[in-house]
């Protein structure tokens, strides 16, 4: 007899041995501890309340609800957008109006929430013409003819406004 079958087969399942592991499948209850308590009263309470669960789960979840079908749909997250760099646009007058990343940002949408800005900061800047950055020799201009009129540079910020 090998070594890893300490029981001959036919001790194991034979009619007495199965009807054996039934009733005691039936009438034992372990708990974490592994205290075996013989009482049928509480292993059918035990073995009734996990029936009932698992035809819960089955039967009214899945087939009846058929709950593998339903899909969520709230919105789990919510879009912020980060916009990079200038756009430009024609106004009613047929002025060029440029647009930054500041002035296109929309606060992120949410299911059922509202924005409420509850700070605004007005700052001293007006849109006009004005040179990119003292520190850009290329982009010192004595007027702003003649800033419009010359290319852009590989190390500009953006379009050149004078």
């Amino acid at each position: 007899m090998p070594w890893f079958f300490p029981l001959p087969a036919l001790k194991l399942f034979n009619t007495q041995a199965i009807k054996g592991m039934i009733y005691d499948f039936v009438t034992e209850y372990e708990t974490p501890k592994i205290v075996t308590i013989h009482s049928l009263k509480f292993t059918l309470l035990l073995r009734i309340t996990q029936v009932v669960i698992l035809l819960y789960g089955v039967l009214y979840m899945l087939i009846y609800d058929k709950g593998y079908q339903k899909k969520d749909a709230t919105i789990i997250s919510s879009v912020t957008i980060k916009v990079k760099g200038i756009g430009y646009s024609r106004s009613a007058k047929n002025e060029l109006v440029i647009i930054d990343g500041a002035d296109y940002v929309i606060p992120a949408l949410e299911n059922s929430a509202i924005f409420i800005m509850t700070s605004f900061v007005r700052t001293d800047q007006e849109r006009s013409k004005c040179e990119e950055s003292k520190g850009l020799k290329e982009a010192r201009c004595s007027s702003d003819e003649y800033c419009q009129t010359r290319n852009r540079s590989p190390n500009a910020n953006g379009r050149w406004t004078g």
